[in-house]
């Protein structure tokens, strides 16, 4: 569940940085090997959605005014 503007601009993120991953090929390798939560493009896509969510919050509130 998407509640505020603050999880749509992570989630985005977090999907947009999944969309640049090899996905296809190395996923579900990675899967059996580390766990969802150990997961380096799990942690790689969450570390995105918070380190660009101010950048992309501040430049979408520019645009409420």
């Amino acid at each position: 569940n998407i509640n505020n503007v603050r999880d749509l601009i992570r989630v985005f993120v977090h999907e947009y940085t999944h969309s640049l991953q090899p996905i296809k090929t190395k996923y579900y390798k990675l899967l059996d090997k580390y766990g969802y939560v150990d997961h380096p493009f799990e942690i790689e896509a969450n570390n995105n959605g918070d380190m660009y969510y101010n950048m992309l919050w501040l430049a979408y509130k520019k645009t409420l005014k």
